[in-house]
């Protein structure tokens, strides 16, 4: 059976453990410190453990900083002496984080792994996993967490290693070696300037009088400040310019499909780094994540419904999933259109921006020459459980009979569409 993990950066209560179970989460992780055995002897240091309530196990997760020295059999021990106690009896495995590879390494693991009688997971990048050392600490192992999506530089180290490379290329070292891993998943945003807190939503971003969107950028998108702005607990002046990159619960299905393919090495789990926060945050927030892992969306489920007075009509639109579109400054949209005769409209409503156009079969045509025939409303980012009105619509009589056409893009380029008359 495949275990879902999820790393957490704070306190679990009960309530929320119990919300986590109900998803089918089967294992937390907790980041507690680093262990420096640059001298060979072991020096921890340990960072508080968050008080965590309820059935679900939690595995410790360390550093460890090697340097070129041999790592003996007997540091292994002594390191558990020193653990012990901070690991107590409910720890349910040991996650080292192992930046050098170290000679020894391999047999180090299997000390610790006996001494502690707990299993140790190693957390190796695919640059790793393609070295003689690598493979063979990943065989002493038995069990190694492989970083292989989300953002690259935050939650875990060699996210972005193997680039585009398909996935089982990136794995095909271990493939045949009996090897079981788990896929770390980065739900951290990245983001330039790096933030002190997790982002919030883009929702506040995506106001084009504030901000300025632009696809040129190293990560998903940049914004420019068009106006001082307070976002994500810090003041933006005029001319700032703020880069992210994120994981949405579209990419995060993309990956587990992704993954549902693979025959060889034995995909045993998936490590979810790290819980976002609530409310609405940068990327995937913890509503999203709990929906989609209670087997919701990914995709924004969005209810159109046409509102008529004489030859006056608005159309309303509500996303009621905790799903968003991608942000985009096109691919968000809204038409009316009519049969026969014109329209004419008296504002963009609630969505970001609207256009008058002409509809011909299937094709649309941005202008206000003559023949407008259809109006186009245009939102950068759709947000979960966000409710969208059109601006007033003229018709030529209250009998005119109008299609209306929406289409929301996704991150991965999917787009949800649909048509309805009235």
């Amino acid at each position: 059976m495949r275990k879902t993990v999820i790393w957490v950066g704070g306190a679990v209560d009960e309530d929320f453990s119990t919300k986590l179970k109900r998803a089918g989460v089967d294992l937390l992780v907790v980041r507690r410190g680093s262990i420096d055995l640059t001298t060979g002897s072991p020096v921890i240091k340990v960072d508080p453990a968050p008080s965590i309530v309820g059935e679900i196990p939690v595995s410790a997760a360390l550093r460890i900083e090697s340097g070129s020295v041999e790592l003996k059999p007997e540091a292994a021990s002594a390191l558990w002496r020193g653990l012990a106690p901070i690991a107590g009896p409910t720890t349910a495995e040991i996650i080292i984080d192992v930046p050098t590879l170290s000679p020894g390494i391999p047999d180090f693991v299997r000390t610790l792994d006996q001494v502690s009688g707990l299993p140790v997971v190693p957390i190796l990048t695919v640059s790793q996993i393609r070295t003689d050392l690598g493979l063979e600490l990943a065989k002493a192992a038995g069990t190694i967490i492989v970083p292989l999506f989300g953002p690259g530089a935050v939650g875990l180290r060699g996210a972005g290693d193997g680039g585009n490379d398909p996935l089982p290329e990136r794995l095909a070292s271990i493939a045949a070696t009996g090897v079981r891993v788990r896929v770390g998943i980065v739900l951290t945003p990245r983001t330039d300037p790096k933030l002190e807190q997790w982002g919030e939503d883009l929702d506040r971003l995506c106001d084009g009088e504030r901000v300025q969107i632009s696809t040129d950028s190293k990560l998903d998108r940049a914004f420019v400040f068009r106006r001082a702005t307070a976002w994500s607990g810090r003041e933006w002046a005029v001319g700032e310019r703020f880069e992210a990159q994120w994981m949405d619960a579209v990419r995060l299905d993309s990956a587990l499909r992704e993954v549902h393919s693979i025959m060889l090495p034995e995909v045993v789990g998936w490590d979810l780094v790290t819980l976002p926060p609530e409310g609405g945050a940068l990327g995937i927030d913890r509503r999203a994540l709990l929906a989609y892992l209670e087997g919701q969306g990914p995709k924004p489920i969005l209810d159109v419904n046409l509102r008529r007075q004489g030859r006056s009509l608005r159309v309303s639109v509500v996303n009621s999933s905790p799903f968003a579109s991608v942000v985009s400054g096109y691919g968000n949209w809204l038409e009316v259109s009519l049969g026969s005769g014109y329209l004419a409209v008296d504002g963009a409503g609630t969505f970001d921006r609207v256009e008058l156009g002409k509809r011909v079969g299937e094709q649309w045509k941005s202008g206000i020459g003559s023949g407008v025939n259809a109006v186009r409303f245009t939102e950068v980012l759709v947000s979960a459980e966000e409710s969208l009105t059109s601006g007033v619509i003229r018709l030529p009589s209250s009998r005119s009979k109008v299609t209306v056409r929406w289409s929301v893009t996704l991150s991965d380029g999917e787009v949800v569409s649909g048509e309805l008359e009235g």
